[in-house]
């Protein structure tokens, strides 16, 4: 992972995981944000001794409608990917 460390001005490979108070620049996710984000949450989850739940989902991309007006193609494909979030999440939570 890549990261700049905590005072530091430059970033810096790191092989052991995020060092404390850094920022990411690239991790395990490669140059996806929310990867990096999902990884540090969980080694916190992890090193904390928590058994709080966590998840993480990637969602395709949606070219926002023009004129304020959602098209009946991008309603449709909202509501397919809300669809398959909701079956996700509901055959999650009988384990919570």
């Amino acid at each position: 992972m890549q990261e700049i460390a905590a005072g530091a001005t430059a970033p810096s490979r790191r092989a052991s995981g995020p060092s404390r108070g850094s920022t990411a620049v690239e991790g395990s996710g490669g140059g996806d944000l929310s990867n990096e984000i999902f990884y540090r949450t969980s080694l916190l989850r992890l090193n904390s001794g928590t058994s709080i739940p966590v998840g993480h989902l990637h969602t395709p991309y949606m070219d926002p409608p023009q004129g304020g007006i959602a098209p009946a193609a991008f309603t449709a494909e909202r509501a397919r990917i809300v669809a398959i979030v909701e079956r996700i999440l509901t055959g999650l939570i009988p384990s919570l």
